[in-house]
């Protein structure tokens, strides 16, 4: 009788469990995000920008090697557009929670003003990246 309950208890768990299985798989998953959050496009660009703080770092470390005063100029540009890429980021957590970062959640009206100048501001931190780069790649190659 044991053998019995036994091999009966394995087919109720695997067909509980088959059940299970084909319940999750037809679930429809719900929209995480929502698709016109201009926080989104904001974070699009710092996406963009993350990848260029290693290089910056790396472009920096050179140019400190070399003892003219251009290349000291230059390696401080590219210092000073690593730290505003910092302290953006800094800002942007402090005034943003990570829902509304993710564009899970809407902005609020009491933030739109926000949005505007984190807008206007990442463009402005993008131009500073890329032309700080573009300036000690140009100074490496002379």
């Amino acid at each position: 009788m044991y053998l019995w309950e036994d091999s009966m208890m394995r087919f109720y768990c695997t067909i509980v469990f088959i059940a299970v299985l084909i319940s999750l798989s037809c679930k429809e998953e719900k929209e995480t995000t929502l698709d016109h959050s201009p926080m989104l496009e904001i974070m699009a660009i710092h996406d963009e920008l993350m990848p260029k703080m290693g290089h910056i770092a790396q472009l920096e470390k050179k140019l400190e090697s070399f003892d003219d005063p251009k290349s000291i100029e230059v390696a401080k540009e590219l210092n000073d557009a690593n730290e505003a890429m910092m302290s953006w980021m800094g800002l942007v957590v402090k005034d943003f929670d990570t829902e509304e970062l993710l564009g899970r959640k809407p902005i609020t009206e009491d933030k739109t003003n926000l949005i505007n100048e984190y807008t206007k501001s990442v463009n402005e931190l993008k131009t500073q990246m890329e032309g700080a780069i573009a300036h000690a790649q140009k100074l490496l190659e002379e």
